[in-house]
């Protein structure tokens, strides 16, 4: 019994001894915190739990350098941008109700586009003034209550002129090519000083989907503001509007983000499928009982 509780006594102290021997000599082989990069603290190169990464990268050597980025990411056909970053979120409104049906509820899943860029660069803003802000639907639940006419909410909304350009930016936001002009999107977030000479803009919705990565050049072509104006009051064509800016995407990394968002993208497809035919078989429905009635009103009459 003595041997048996001194061995156990042993054990007590031995394990954790090992167990922070094996600490010890895991924390040796991390880099300081100020030499990590990304893969040590996004991957699993340290054989340790870490924080997942839902981004689809691209992005200059010179941004990899300064942001410490894997090079396996980097674009050199990326042009007019030093960064972009695409992901699926599931934040935003979720619509409902759908096919006149309380529980036939879109699933809330959104496309996220991030794009940096140099700072210097202007893009077309309607209110410079603001250097930032955070304006994405269902993040808070602000969004459901009532909004007031001396509002925050309001601010890119100017009341005093029904001629002004509305809004945080009229032009960009949207993938486009010389086949299709492409889908809206809202600007969800910015930081025109993100960094020092590095701005950022966080775009949500269809204009930003991947759905496209075919041969055709892909861009997000920046507008002038003045031209848009014009555009709007008639004095112009569409394809008079001047191009301030334009972002260039490379091929792969739109096939790279195309194959992820066909993926993620499968459960808002079927359940429009569903709807489809819910809307289908609604119809087949009506036709039949119409018919039925029709039917019934000639046997009687035929009867009388």
């Amino acid at each position: 019994m003595d041997r048996i509780r001194r061995s156990t006594y042993l054990l007590n102290l031995l394990i954790p001894f090992a167990m922070l021997v094996g600490w010890k000599q895991a924390q040796a082989q991390m880099p300081k915190a100020e030499d990590k990069r990304y893969e040590d603290r996004y991957t699993f190169k340290h054989g340790k739990p870490f924080v997942y990464d839902p981004f689809i990268w691209a992005y200059t050597k010179e941004f990899a350098d300064r942001f410490r980025m894997p090079e396996q990411w980097i674009e050199p056909e990326l042009q007019g941008a030093l960064a972009v970053a695409f992901r699926m979120t599931t934040i935003g409104d979720t619509t409902c109700g759908l096919a006149k049906k309380e529980s036939n509820c879109l699933p809330s899943l959104r496309c996220q586009m991030d794009i940096y860029y140099d700072n210097s660069i202007q893009l077309p803003w309607n209110y410079p003034q603001y250097t930032h802000d955070t304006v994405v639907l269902g993040l808070s639940s602000s969004r459901y209550l009532h909004v007031t006419p001396d509002s925050k909410v309001r601010r890119y909304i100017n009341n005093k002129d029904p001629n002004a350009l509305q809004g945080i930016m009229n032009v960009g936001g949207g993938l486009v090519r010389a086949s299709d002009g492409g889908w809206p999107s809202s600007i969800i977030y910015y930081d025109r000083e993100y960094e020092p000479g590095v701005a950022l803009i966080g775009y949500s919705g269809k204009g930003v989907c991947p759905s496209y990565a075919g041969p055709e050049e892909v861009s997000m072509p920046f507008s002038s503001n003045e031209d848009f104006q014009k555009f709007r009051n008639g004095q112009i064509q569409r394809r008079d509007i001047r191009i301030v800016h334009r972002i260039i995407f490379p091929r792969s990394f739109l096939e790279r983000a195309n194959a992820f968002y066909a993926l993620q993208n499968k459960p808002v497809d079927e359940f429009i499928d569903g709807l489809v035919e819910q809307f289908f078989a609604a119809k087949r429905a009506a036709a039949n009982t119409t018919s039925g009635r029709s039917s019934i009103s000639n046997n009687n009459s035929n009867a009388d």
